[in-house]
């Protein structure tokens, strides 16, 4: 069944407490195990637009990924005493190599993306040129356990790409979140031949699960 949400922030919902920016973790609370791993690259916050701090709460492990300084500061400080939680200070691309990323000062918007960056810019959005270190997602899995059940991916204006560099199966993946750049059908001709069907998406992110 695909679901479609509206594009309001719901923060309680009969109890349960939403950390995503429009609701998306009220779908992945029906779709996820009681238990397990997740991989969110592209974490940003421990709590604001979050997939995945739900399963924290849950006691779930896993592992945050994110070039921004700014951003990985803040899970260090707040999870510093979990050690079901792994972070991560790096981008994760299609190559391991120092590249040029274009912080956003601890906001959302971060990104290696030019064209991404000026159109934040020119609205009067602060960014500083840091250079950052990149891996490709076989060097990330090194410190990764076999088994992933959920990966959430939301790098600015980049996740519908990295989405496909990623082999789901060698993961035993069920679950996939993506922000979906407005890649949509590319993105579910994709995973379908991958054996995924889409289950919801909205006007930011889009869940695939494994048929």
């Amino acid at each position: 069944m695909e679901i479609k949400n509206s594009g309001a922030t719901t923060k309680n919902v009969n109890g349960f407490i939403s950390h995503s920016q429009y609701g998306e973790d009220l779908v992945l609370k029906d779709l996820l195990p009681a238990d397990g791993y997740f991989l969110e690259i592209g974490a940003y916050d421990p709590f604001d637009f979050s997939n995945t701090r739900f399963l924290v709460e849950q006691n779930w492990s896993g592992c945050y990924v994110d070039g921004s300084p700014s951003s990985v500061d803040k899970f260090i400080k707040f999870y510093q005493d979990n050690d079901k939680i792994t972070i991560v200070n790096s981008l994760i691309g299609d190559k391991n190599a120092f590249v040029e990323l274009y912080d956003s000062l601890g906001d959302a918007v971060s990104s290696t993306d030019v064209d991404f960056m000026n159109m934040w810019k020119n609205g009067g959005h602060p960014f500083r040129k840091i250079y950052t270190n990149m891996i490709t997602v076989d060097t990330l899995r090194q410190i990764l356990p076999p088994k992933i059940d959920f990966i959430n991916i939301d790098i600015e204006g980049q996740s519908a790409i990295l989405s496909t560099m990623i082999d789901y199966e060698s993961f035993d993946c069920g679950v996939v979140c993506i922000e979906h750049d407005n890649k949509i059908d590319f993105l579910t001709n994709h995973f379908k031949t991958k054996g995924f069907k889409q289950q919801y998406y909205n006007g930011c992110n889009i869940i695939f699960v494994k048929v």
